[in-house]
């Protein structure tokens, strides 16, 4: 038996409870994963070996495909409304929702979604996958209405944003390149501590990285890039 540790958010305080699960269909190796008890570690131990496992030497962290994370989500290893998400192939502990962080994203949700066509919805902490490691669930993101799908996430969108109350570091720096690298034109950071919007546009795959970043203050407007007519008052959602 091998044991390997999946990273989680080191941003994360949260208590997990010591439980093991059984990973992966039939076809593929099993794995079992171990929460550590008051630890911000996730504990992934292979417990048959049908075929070399595939992972990246990443620090030598074990790194799980998108493709797994589905399997481990519909076989109810991960439970649809679990706060975790894959991020560049590992299991990140999402943070906490609270009250106000919810108002934000409910009040952000809103005055989008007044303004957009029927081509278009608002997804609310829905995942994208966006690739073939990562399914990260941002906190609003403007997505094509003929891209829902009873069998995949959304692959793409106009506009994803963050609301960052405790999130900043990790939404400046992982979210961001993972945006840029699979080429979504707009990127929002909602600055709750200063209360600013971070505009990030033009997204550099190779780089990945945003090649234009503008920050709005209170006395200005968002405007979304590829629909022009839609625009939110930067103090509107600071009220």
């Amino acid at each position: 038996m091998k044991a390997f540790e999946a990273a989680v958010d080191p941003q994360t305080t949260a208590q997990v409870a010591e439980v093991e699960y059984l990973v992966g269909p039939p076809s593929d190796h099993p794995l079992a994963i171990r929460r550590i008890p008051g630890s911000t570690r996730i504990r992934i131990v292979e417990v048959l070996m049908v075929q070399p496992i595939r992972r990246a030497e990443v620090g030598g962290q074990l790194k799980i495909s998108a493709d797994r994370w589905r399997h481990m989500i519909s076989a109810g290893v991960v439970r649809e409304d679990e706060p975790l998400e894959l991020l560049d192939g590992r299991i990140c502990v999402m943070t906490p929702v609270g009250p106000r962080h919810n108002r934000w994203v409910t009040e952000l949700a809103h005055l989008l979604g007044r303004q957009l066509s029927d081509e278009f919805r608002v997804q609310t902490q829905g995942p994208l996958s966006i690739d073939g490691a990562s399914e990260p669930q941002p906190d609003v993101a403007v997505v094509k209405t003929k891209d829902l799908s009873d069998d995949h996430h959304p692959r793409s969108a106009l506009l994803v944003v963050e609301v960052a109350d405790t999130s900043l570091a990790l939404d400046r720096t992982i979210k961001q390149q993972l945006y840029a690298r699979a080429r979504i034109p707009e990127y929002w950071i909602v600055n709750v501590a200063e209360k600013v919007v971070e505009v990030y546009r033009k997204p550099d795959r190779k780089a990945a990285r945003y090649l234009s970043m503008e920050v709005l203050t209170i006395s200005q407007v968002l405007h979304l890039a590829a629909l022009p007519k839609v625009s939110i008052p930067v103090r509107s959602l600071f009220v």
